[in-house]
C-alpha cells in the first residue's frame, strides 16, 4: 500500500473494484518533482544527513500524494513521479493542492 493511494488499495481489496486486465482510456495527470540544486547541495553534506533529508522528503511527498489520490510511479534519485487519474483534461484541484503543499514543504527550509 505504500506506492498506491489508499483509495485504490481499499477499492481493490474490499471487492468494490474488479481486478481484471483490460484496456481503458482515462485522462491522467503526471506530477514530477526534482529537488533543485540537489547535487551541489549533497557535495557539502554528510551521507547520513542526505539519507535523512531524502527520507523526510519522500515520506512527506508520499503522504501528500496519497492524501490526494495520487499513485507513486517511481523514485529516481532525488526525484519522484506521481500519477493521478483525472476526469477533466486540465490540472485538477488535487494536483494544484499537491503542488502548493510541495512548495510549502520546500519553503519550510528543506535542503536550505
Amino acid at each position: 500500500m505504500r506506492y498506491i493511494s489508499p483509495q485504490v488499495y481499499k477499492s481493490i481489496f474490499s471487492g468494490q473494484k474488479d481486478v481484471t486486465i483490460h484496456t481503458e482510456r482515462k485522462k491522467l495527470t503526471i506530477f514530477f518533482s526534482d529537488i533543485q540544486n540537489f547535487t551541489a547541495t549533497t557535495e557539502r553534506l554528510q551521507p547520513e544527513l542526505i539519507t535523512q533529508l531524502l527520507n523526510e522528503y519522500f515520506t512527506e511527498m508520499s503522504a501528500i500524494a496519497h492524501e490526494h489520490g495520487g499513485t507513486i510511479d517511481k523514485f529516481i534519485g532525488d526525484a519522484m513521479l506521481i500519477s493521478s487519474v483525472t476526469r477533466k483534461p486540465r490540472v485538477t484541484v488535487p494536483t494544484r493542492k499537491l503542488a502548493c503543499r510541495w512548495r510549502g514543504a520546500c519553503s519550510a527550509g528543506w535542503l536550505s
